[in-house]
C-alpha cells in the first residue's frame, strides 16, 4: 500500500487542467509523470476568462498576483445589434467586486505561469496508445512502444481525449449549430467587453494585455467548408453588415492564420472508471458561450488532487468517485447554461432576431448580471 509521494500517477495532457493538477499534487508532496502529445506549446490559444473560484485555486498555488499582472479586469459590458444600436449595457466591474476578481488573460500566459509552478518535466511528443486495468495497477503503452504501470491514470487531454476513447469508447460530441473563429486584433476597446449580434452572426471582443481578442461565430451546418487560404476574405464578406469598427478587427488581425472550429461539447454519464479519471475538457468540455471552461478545469483539477492526497493506492477508485461527486452538479449546471446561451447566436429568421433583440433590450442590467452569479459565487 502506498501513500502520498509514493503514489505512481500518470497525467495525460500538459494543458491547463494537467498542469493545475500537477501543481496541486506537488504542493501536497505528490509527484506525477506528465505526457503531452504536442511537441511544444508555442503560444497556442487566445483570450480566456478566469472566474473567482478558479482564481482562488491559482491563489493557493501562489500564482494569483503574478497572473493579475498579466490579465485585464473587465469594466463595462455592451451588446449591440449589427446596425450598431445598443441592446444592453452593464457595469461588469462593479458586479464582480461583490464576488472577487475575474479577468481575461491569454491562454499562453496562463500555461506559462502554470508550467513555472510545476517542477515536474512535461514529456512532449508522448501519448498513450493502450491501457489495461488489472488488480491495483493500470498498465499503459505509449506511442514510442514503451510501457509503464501506475496506481492511477488521469486524463487531462482535452476535447479529443485519447484517454476517454480508450476507457469509454468513441462517444459522440454534441453539435449546437454554430461554428466559430478566433484571432488577435489591434482595435481599441479599452477594458470593455463588446458583443455584436446579427442574423445568425456574432462577434465578441474581449480585452487582454497588449491586444484584444475577437471571437466570431455563425449559425452553420456542421463541418461546413472553411478554407484557411480564403478564411479572412470569407469572414469579411460574412460580417459585411456589421459596424465599421467591428469589421476593422479583421483588417487589423495580427494572426498569420485565423483559428476555426465548430462549437461542440460532450456530457459523459461518468468521468471515472476504476483507476482512470478524466478532468477538464476530457471530462466536461464546455461551449465557449459561457466563457468558463478554463476556470472549471482548474477547479476540477484541484479537487482531484485533493482527493488523491487523502487516499492510499488501494483506495484510489473510491477517491476518484468522490472527486466526481464533488464536481458533478456545478459542472453539469454550467454546461447547461452554456447550451442555453446559444439561442442568442443561432436566430436567422428576422422575426426570431427581432424577438431576441427585444428580449435583450428589456432585460435590466441587474437581471443580466444575475445570470453570472452561478459562475461567480460557487465554492469548490
Amino acid at each position: 500500500m502506498r501513500y502520498g509521494q509514493d503514489l505512481r500517477l500518470l497525467i495525460v495532457g500538459g494543458g491547463i487542467a494537467g498542469l493545475t493538477l500537477a501543481a496541486a499534487l506537488e504542493q501536497r508532496g505528490i509527484g506525477a509523470e506528465i505526457v503531452e502529445r504536442a511537441h511544444g506549446y508555442g503560444g497556442v490559444g487566445y483570450a480566456l476568462s478566469l472566474w473567482p473560484a478558479g482564481l482562488n485555486v491559482l491563489n493557493s498555488l501562489g500564482l494569483r498576483a503574478h497572473l493579475a499582472g498579466l490579465g485585464v479586469r473587465p469594466d463595462m459590458y455592451q451588446a449591440i445589434d449589427q446596425r450598431g444600436r445598443t441592446l444592453l449595457e452593464a457595469n461588469f466591474g462593479s458586479f464582480a467586486s461583490q464576488y472577487g476578481d475575474n479577468f481575461y488573460i491569454s491562454r499562453a500566459s496562463l500555461v506559462d505561469a502554470l508550467r513555472a509552478a510545476v517542477s515536474i518535466p512535461v514529456a512532449f511528443g508522448r501519448s498513450i496508445t493502450h491501457l489495461h486495468q488489472a488488480g491495483d495497477t493500470v498498465a499503459v503503452t505509449f506511442n514510442d512502444g514503451s510501457t509503464g504501470e501506475y496506481d492511477a491514470v488521469l486524463g487531462a487531454d482535452g476535447l479529443g481525449s485519447e484517454t476517454r476513447r480508450l476507457v469509454f469508447g468513441d462517444l459522440p460530441f454534441a453539435w449546437h449549430g454554430v461554428t466559430g473563429w478566433a484571432f488577435w486584433t489591434n482595435i481599441d476597446i479599452g477594458r470593455d467587453t463588446r458583443e455584436v449580434y446579427g442574423r445568425g452572426l456574432y462577434m465578441g471582443f474581449f480585452p487582454s494585455r497588449g491586444r484584444p481578442c475577437c471571437f466570431a461565430a455563425a449559425a452553420s451546418p456542421r463541418s461546413a467548408t472553411d478554407d484557411p487560404a480564403t478564411r479572412r476574405a470569407h469572414l469579411e464578406s460574412l460580417f459585411s453588415s456589421f459596424p465599421d469598427w467591428a469589421r476593422s478587427a479583421l483588417a487589423t488581425c495580427t494572426d498569420p492564420s485565423i483559428w476555426h472550429d465548430d462549437f461542440l461539447d460532450i456530457r459523459l454519464p461518468r468521468w471515472t472508471q476504476g483507476r482512470v479519471a478524466l478532468v477538464g475538457d476530457a471530462a466536461h468540455a464546455i461551449l465557449p458561450s459561457a466563457g468558463v471552461g478554463a476556470s472549471l478545469a482548474i477547479e476540477s483539477a484541484y479537487v482531484l488532487a485533493d482527493e488523491l492526497s487523502r487516499t492510499s493506492s488501494i483506495r484510489i477508485p473510491e477517491a476518484l468517485l468522490r472527486y466526481e461527486h464533488r464536481r458533478r452538479a456545478r459542472v453539469d449546471g454550467v454546461q447547461s447554461q452554456s447550451r442555453q446561451l446559444m439561442w442568442m447566436i443561432r436566430p436567422r429568421n428576422p422575426l426570431a432576431v427581432g424577438i431576441r433583440n427585444a428580449v435583450m433590450r428589456a432585460v435590466s442590467p441587474a437581471r443580466f448580471l444575475s445570470m453570472f452569479e452561478p459562475l461567480m459565487d460557487s465554492a469548490i
